[in-house]
Protein backbone atom coordinates (compact mmCIF):
# COMPACT_ATOMS: atom_id res chain seq x y z
CA UNK A 1 0.00 0.00 0.00
CA UNK A 2 1.47 3.42 -0.85
CA UNK A 3 1.27 6.04 1.85
CA UNK A 4 -0.70 8.81 0.86
CA UNK A 5 1.73 11.47 2.59
CA UNK A 6 3.72 10.36 -0.04
CA UNK A 7 4.16 13.57 -2.00
CA UNK A 8 5.03 15.16 1.16
CA UNK A 9 7.43 13.07 2.28
CA UNK A 10 10.31 15.18 1.36
CA UNK A 11 8.35 18.64 3.75
CA UNK A 12 9.08 22.07 2.05
CA UNK A 13 11.23 22.43 -0.85
CA UNK A 14 14.38 24.20 -0.70
CA UNK A 15 12.94 26.91 -3.13
CA UNK A 16 9.47 27.03 -1.82
CA UNK A 17 11.53 28.18 1.85
CA UNK A 18 13.62 30.50 0.43
CA UNK A 19 9.92 32.42 -1.19
CA UNK A 20 8.39 32.23 1.83
CA UNK A 21 11.89 33.35 3.92
CA UNK A 22 12.18 36.49 1.20
CA UNK A 23 8.75 37.44 1.33
CA UNK A 24 9.47 37.93 4.99
CA UNK A 25 12.69 39.88 4.69
CA UNK A 26 13.52 43.44 4.74
CA UNK A 27 16.08 42.40 2.35
CA UNK A 28 14.30 40.32 -0.21
CA UNK A 29 14.23 42.91 -2.64
CA UNK A 30 17.79 42.51 -3.25
CA UNK A 31 18.86 40.78 -5.64
CA UNK A 32 21.78 38.91 -4.02
CA UNK A 33 19.61 37.67 -1.66
CA UNK A 34 20.00 33.94 -0.97
CA UNK A 35 19.33 31.21 2.23
CA UNK A 36 21.73 28.10 2.72
CA UNK A 37 21.21 26.25 5.59
CA UNK A 38 23.88 24.59 7.76
CA UNK A 39 24.16 22.39 10.67
CA UNK A 40 26.13 23.48 13.60
CA UNK A 41 27.75 20.44 15.62
CA UNK A 42 30.24 20.48 18.54
CA UNK A 43 31.91 17.46 20.47
CA UNK A 44 33.75 16.10 17.57
CA UNK A 45 36.52 16.40 14.93
CA UNK A 46 34.80 17.73 11.89
CA UNK A 47 38.66 18.37 9.79
CA UNK A 48 38.12 14.41 8.25
CA UNK A 49 34.78 15.76 7.67
CA UNK A 50 35.92 18.63 5.25
CA UNK A 51 39.19 16.44 4.20
CA UNK A 52 36.56 13.86 2.71
CA UNK A 53 34.32 16.50 1.31
CA UNK A 54 37.12 18.13 -0.53
CA UNK A 55 38.53 14.84 -1.89
CA UNK A 56 35.11 14.09 -3.43
CA UNK A 57 34.95 17.93 -4.57
CA UNK A 58 37.85 16.94 -6.63
CA UNK A 59 36.46 14.16 -7.97
CA UNK A 60 33.07 15.69 -9.29
CA UNK A 61 35.47 18.03 -10.62
CA UNK A 62 37.44 15.35 -12.96
CA UNK A 63 34.08 14.12 -14.14
CA UNK A 64 33.07 17.43 -15.11
CA UNK A 65 36.58 17.84 -16.91
CA UNK A 66 36.21 14.14 -18.58
CA UNK A 67 32.37 14.87 -19.46
CA UNK A 68 31.57 11.53 -17.55
CA UNK A 69 27.64 11.62 -16.57
CA UNK A 70 28.50 10.48 -12.43
CA UNK A 71 27.07 12.46 -9.97
CA UNK A 72 28.39 14.19 -6.63
CA UNK A 73 27.24 16.42 -4.24
CA UNK A 74 30.32 17.88 -2.38
CA UNK A 75 28.16 19.69 0.19
CA UNK A 76 30.23 22.48 2.38
CA UNK A 77 32.12 21.32 5.49
CA UNK A 78 34.02 24.02 7.70
CA UNK A 79 35.72 22.85 10.69
CA UNK A 80 35.94 25.85 12.90
CA UNK A 81 38.10 24.21 16.04
CA UNK A 82 39.01 20.87 17.56
CA UNK A 83 35.86 19.80 18.13
CA UNK A 84 33.54 22.08 16.44
CA UNK A 85 32.30 22.49 12.62
CA UNK A 86 29.54 23.64 10.03
CA UNK A 87 28.10 21.29 7.74
CA UNK A 88 25.86 22.19 4.93
CA UNK A 89 22.38 20.65 4.36
CA UNK A 90 22.19 18.92 1.78
CA UNK A 91 18.50 20.39 0.02
CA UNK A 92 15.54 18.93 -1.01
CA UNK A 93 16.40 15.58 0.21
CA UNK A 94 16.13 12.57 2.96
CA UNK A 95 17.53 9.64 4.28
CA UNK A 96 16.47 5.89 2.88
CA UNK A 97 15.82 5.34 7.19
CA UNK A 98 13.74 8.26 7.56
CA UNK A 99 11.67 7.75 3.72
CA UNK A 100 10.84 3.98 5.15
CA UNK A 101 10.06 5.23 8.85
CA UNK A 102 7.64 8.30 7.22
CA UNK A 103 6.49 5.35 4.80
CA UNK A 104 5.82 2.24 6.82
CA UNK A 105 9.32 0.62 5.15
CA UNK A 106 7.94 0.92 1.51
CA UNK A 107 10.20 -0.97 -0.56
CA UNK A 108 11.94 1.59 -3.29
CA UNK A 109 10.97 0.63 -5.74
CA UNK A 110 7.36 1.53 -5.06
CA UNK A 111 8.64 4.90 -3.62
CA UNK A 112 9.97 5.26 -7.30
CA UNK A 113 7.14 4.16 -9.43
CA UNK A 114 4.51 5.81 -7.11
CA UNK A 115 6.82 9.43 -6.08
CA UNK A 116 7.93 9.58 -9.71
CA UNK A 117 5.49 10.05 -12.54
CA UNK A 118 5.84 9.85 -16.12
CA UNK A 119 9.15 11.40 -17.66
CA UNK A 120 10.25 12.62 -14.27
CA UNK A 121 10.10 8.54 -13.53
CA UNK A 122 12.23 7.91 -16.26
CA UNK A 123 14.81 11.00 -15.28
CA UNK A 124 14.90 9.16 -11.90
CA UNK A 125 15.95 5.91 -12.91
CA UNK A 126 19.02 7.68 -14.65
CA UNK A 127 19.53 10.23 -12.26
CA UNK A 128 20.17 7.36 -9.60
CA UNK A 129 22.08 5.71 -12.02
CA UNK A 130 24.49 8.67 -12.22
CA UNK A 131 24.93 8.92 -9.04
CA UNK A 132 24.93 5.20 -7.93
CA UNK A 133 28.04 5.28 -10.12
CA UNK A 134 29.61 8.25 -8.92
CA UNK A 135 29.59 7.05 -5.63
CA UNK A 136 30.53 3.44 -5.92
CA UNK A 137 33.75 4.86 -7.50
CA UNK A 138 34.32 7.36 -4.49
CA UNK A 139 33.49 4.58 -1.81
CA UNK A 140 36.21 2.71 -3.63
CA UNK A 141 39.01 4.61 -3.89
CA UNK A 142 38.47 6.46 -0.75
CA UNK A 143 37.21 3.33 1.07
CA UNK A 144 33.97 5.06 2.66
CA UNK A 145 32.42 2.67 4.97
CA UNK A 146 29.58 2.77 7.75
CA UNK A 147 27.37 3.04 4.37
CA UNK A 148 24.04 2.36 6.50
CA UNK A 149 20.63 4.07 5.10
CA UNK A 150 21.05 6.84 7.74
CA UNK A 151 23.89 7.88 5.50
CA UNK A 152 22.53 7.87 2.73
CA UNK A 153 20.17 10.38 1.07
CA UNK A 154 17.27 10.58 -1.81
CA UNK A 155 16.44 13.88 -3.47
CA UNK A 156 13.74 15.10 -4.89
CA UNK A 157 15.64 14.35 -8.67
CA UNK A 158 15.86 10.33 -7.60
CA UNK A 159 20.17 11.02 -6.68
CA UNK A 160 21.89 9.02 -4.29
CA UNK A 161 23.84 11.44 -1.78
CA UNK A 162 26.20 10.10 0.58
CA UNK A 163 26.78 11.65 4.02
CA UNK A 164 28.94 11.36 7.30
CA UNK A 165 32.40 10.50 6.03
CA UNK A 166 33.52 9.45 9.81
CA UNK A 167 35.16 6.46 8.40
CA UNK A 168 37.57 6.79 5.27
CA UNK A 169 41.09 5.45 4.25
CA UNK A 170 42.50 2.92 6.56
CA UNK A 171 39.92 3.80 9.25
CA UNK A 172 37.02 1.75 9.03
CA UNK A 173 34.27 0.53 11.81
CA UNK A 174 33.82 -2.75 13.36
CA UNK A 175 37.52 -3.97 12.32
CA UNK A 176 36.54 -3.68 8.69
CA UNK A 177 33.40 -5.45 9.02
CA UNK A 178 32.16 -4.26 6.00
CA UNK A 179 34.59 -5.51 3.01
CA UNK A 180 32.67 -4.54 -0.28
CA UNK A 181 33.95 -1.78 -2.25
CA UNK A 182 30.82 -0.07 -2.34
CA UNK A 183 26.97 -0.61 -1.39
CA UNK A 184 25.07 -2.37 -4.09
CA UNK A 185 22.11 -4.17 -2.38
CA UNK A 186 19.33 -5.61 -4.34
CA UNK A 187 16.50 -3.08 -3.69
CA UNK A 188 19.00 -0.45 -5.49
CA UNK A 189 19.36 -3.19 -8.62
CA UNK A 190 15.35 -3.60 -8.64
CA UNK A 191 14.63 -0.72 -9.04
CA UNK A 192 16.74 -0.11 -12.12
CA UNK A 193 15.69 -3.33 -13.64
CA UNK A 194 17.37 -6.01 -12.55
CA UNK A 195 21.48 -7.29 -13.36
CA UNK A 196 20.31 -8.20 -16.71
CA UNK A 197 18.30 -4.65 -17.65
CA UNK A 198 20.02 -2.42 -19.99
CA UNK A 199 19.71 0.03 -17.13
CA UNK A 200 22.26 -2.12 -15.70
CA UNK A 201 24.37 -2.35 -18.15
CA UNK A 202 24.47 1.66 -18.39
CA UNK A 203 25.45 1.75 -15.19
CA UNK A 204 28.47 -0.76 -15.65
CA UNK A 205 29.16 1.01 -18.60
CA UNK A 206 28.86 4.55 -16.45
CA UNK A 207 31.49 3.07 -13.77
CA UNK A 208 34.11 2.07 -16.08
CA UNK A 209 33.94 5.47 -18.21
CA UNK A 210 34.58 7.26 -14.43
CA UNK A 211 37.41 4.98 -13.32
CA UNK A 212 38.90 5.92 -16.84
CA UNK A 213 38.63 9.60 -16.18
CA UNK A 214 39.62 8.89 -12.72
CA UNK A 215 42.81 7.81 -13.80
CA UNK A 216 43.90 10.43 -16.17
CA UNK A 217 43.83 12.56 -13.02
CA UNK A 218 44.59 10.34 -9.90
CA UNK A 219 47.47 12.35 -9.17
CA UNK A 220 45.44 15.61 -8.27
CA UNK A 221 43.33 13.24 -5.29
CA UNK A 222 46.79 11.85 -4.08
CA UNK A 223 48.53 15.22 -4.02
CA UNK A 224 45.57 16.25 -1.70
CA UNK A 225 46.16 13.06 0.44
CA UNK A 226 49.75 13.38 0.56
CA UNK A 227 49.52 17.14 1.94
CA UNK A 228 47.22 15.92 4.31
CA UNK A 229 49.42 13.17 5.89
CA UNK A 230 52.25 15.40 5.77
CA UNK A 231 50.90 18.06 7.74
CA UNK A 232 48.89 15.79 9.79
CA UNK A 233 49.98 12.32 10.23
CA UNK A 234 49.14 10.33 12.22
CA UNK A 235 47.16 12.95 14.05
CA UNK A 236 44.15 12.04 11.72
CA UNK A 237 41.95 8.65 12.06
CA UNK A 238 42.24 7.99 8.65
CA UNK A 239 45.80 7.49 8.39
CA UNK A 240 46.27 5.43 10.91
CA UNK A 241 47.92 2.78 8.67
CA UNK A 242 50.52 5.26 7.83
CA UNK A 243 52.35 5.04 4.53
CA UNK A 244 50.42 2.15 3.75
CA UNK A 245 47.35 4.39 3.40
CA UNK A 246 49.25 6.06 0.24
CA UNK A 247 50.29 2.69 -1.04
CA UNK A 248 47.20 1.33 -0.97
CA UNK A 249 45.36 4.30 -1.99
CA UNK A 250 47.85 4.64 -4.84
CA UNK A 251 47.41 1.08 -5.90
CA UNK A 252 43.75 1.17 -6.34
CA UNK A 253 44.33 4.34 -8.80
CA UNK A 254 46.41 2.26 -10.36
CA UNK A 255 46.64 -1.93 -9.63
CA UNK A 256 49.23 -2.49 -12.36
CA UNK A 257 51.94 -0.16 -14.18
CA UNK A 258 50.19 0.02 -17.71
CA UNK A 259 46.44 -0.48 -17.55
CA UNK A 260 44.34 -0.43 -21.03
CA UNK A 261 40.34 0.39 -21.25
CA UNK A 262 39.68 -3.57 -21.40
CA UNK A 263 41.83 -4.11 -18.15
CA UNK A 264 39.77 -0.95 -16.21
CA UNK A 265 36.27 -2.99 -17.59
CA UNK A 266 37.86 -5.95 -15.87
CA UNK A 267 38.42 -4.28 -12.65
CA UNK A 268 35.04 -2.66 -12.67
CA UNK A 269 32.94 -6.20 -13.17
CA UNK A 270 34.72 -7.19 -10.71
CA UNK A 271 34.21 -4.89 -8.26
CA UNK A 272 30.35 -5.04 -8.87
CA UNK A 273 30.34 -8.68 -8.36
CA UNK A 274 32.11 -8.62 -5.16
CA UNK A 275 29.31 -5.42 -3.92
CA UNK A 276 26.73 -8.35 -5.72
CA UNK A 277 27.67 -10.83 -3.97
CA UNK A 278 28.85 -9.40 -0.17
CA UNK A 279 26.46 -11.43 2.52
CA UNK A 280 28.42 -8.56 5.10
CA UNK A 281 26.78 -5.60 3.58
CA UNK A 282 23.25 -7.24 4.30
CA UNK A 283 24.50 -7.88 7.42
CA UNK A 284 25.93 -4.72 8.60
CA UNK A 285 22.32 -2.84 7.46
CA UNK A 286 20.55 -5.76 9.91
CA UNK A 287 22.85 -4.89 12.84
CA UNK A 288 22.77 -1.05 12.62
CA UNK A 289 18.51 -1.54 12.05
CA UNK A 290 18.79 -3.93 15.67
CA UNK A 291 20.86 -2.12 17.64
CA UNK A 292 20.60 1.44 16.00
CA UNK A 293 16.82 0.93 14.61
CA UNK A 294 17.83 2.21 11.24
CA UNK A 295 15.91 0.80 8.34
CA UNK A 296 17.24 -1.36 5.31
Amino acid sequence: TVPSNLSNIFGETFTDTEYRLKAKSKYGALTSFKISKFIIKSGEDFLQEQFASQLINEFAQIFKIEKVDCFLYPYEVISTGPNAGIIEVVPNAISIDELKQKSSNLPLTSFYSSFFRGNSYHKAIKNLISSLAGYSLVCYFLQLKDRHNGNILIDTSGHLIHIDFGFILSHAPGHEFENAPFKLTNEIIDIIGGVDSSNFEKFRKLMWKGMIAISKHFNKIMLLVEMMYCGYGKNMECFENGEETLKALKERFKPKEKMKKKDYLKLVDELIQSALSSWRTKWYDKYQYYFQGIFY
